[in-house]
């Protein structure tokens, strides 16, 4: 691998530690230590991935790309992140994530080091299991390759302190450009004939929450008649994106999402806003979750 290329570039980031940056080298020069590997060069041993219940053989493209734990790994950020599985080679992935479409020098920085994370991630998961005989559950390493991607991320930008999640991560990552503009932000009534609903869940951006939010004022609004020609508005961009099919819907609020389409009917417009727009729905949700 060149030191000119792109993939040296993006291996040997100045925010990755070298030993990250190391083992990339061996992953995308297929010299990880894995039971094919071994095997190739004279070593016959029972080959099976100890990350997987299901036996399965271990290789490079079975680690990284199509393991029970990779597979959950790589969906939990890519659905989110707007990238969906489907090719078959690991260096062609990564590439994929490494040039993937942003409108600012943040999220170009997320996309650039969080594919690196996820298979460092993964490998180290894959060691435990091997050498430790404790074997990671798919959120647990979701968790950890978070908190080390929101710490890389503030330590180079300062920024998203009030993160909890990915998805709130990435929104707040989206809801910054890089360009310093003004913009009146107040809340606009609708027209005659026309009903605006505003949620807000009370959980800083929290999907799952304002999912919740959403499908009550919905049952309200079609408890009083106001069902038809409804505005929404939320100042979660991730719940917009979803109902706006942007991006796939985290599992733990397809049961909401389901619910609120019911209702919704196709005749409901789902608008984001800024959330000094939202003030007084996100007042009353305050009241609300202090006095329930």
């Amino acid at each position: 691998m060149k030191p000119s290329s792109f993939l040296f570039r993006q291996i040997w980031h100045s925010s990755l530690s070298l030993k990250v940056s190391i083992f990339m080298l061996r992953l995308l020069s297929n010299r990880l230590s894995m039971d094919n590997v071994l095997a190739a060069h004279g070593f016959q041993l029972p080959s099976k991935c100890s990350c997987c219940l299901v036996s399965s053989t271990e290789s490079l493209r079975h680690l990284f790309l199509e393991g029970e734990l990779t597979t959950a790994v790589w969906q939990f950020f890519g659905s989110v992140g707007g990238l969906a599985m489907n090719v078959g080679h690991v260096r062609v992935w990564l590439i994929g994530w490494w040039l993937k479409p942003v409108r600012s020098e943040k999220l170009q920085f997320v996309f650039q080091i969080l594919p690196t994370l996820i298979c460092w991630h993964i490998w180290k998961a894959r060691c435990t299991a091997v050498f430790q005989g404790s074997v990671q559950r798919p959120t647990e390493v979701c968790q950890a390759i978070f908190h080390e991607l929101k710490d890389i991320f503030l330590l180079k930008f300062g920024e998203v302190h009030r993160a909890l999640d990915w998805p709130m991560f990435l929104e707040l990552v989206e809801c910054r450009p890089d360009a310093v503009f003004v913009h009146q932000v107040r809340w606009f009534a609708q027209s005659i004939g026309r009903v605006k609903l505003n949620i807000d869940g009370c959980s800083k951006g929290d999907p799952g929450a304002e999912a919740k939010a959403l499908l009550l004022g919905l049952q309200m609004c079609a408890q009083r008649g106001f069902g038809g020609n409804l505005v929404v508005e939320t100042d979660s961009l991730m719940l917009q994106r979803i109902l706006l099919k942007q991006c796939q819907s985290p599992w733990s609020i397809n049961v909401e999402v389901g619910k609120i389409e019911l209702l919704a009917g196709g005749s409901c417009q789902f608008v984001h806003c800024y959330r000094e727009a939202n003030k007084v729905a996100d007042v009353l949700a305050n009241v609300g979750s202090t006095h329930h």
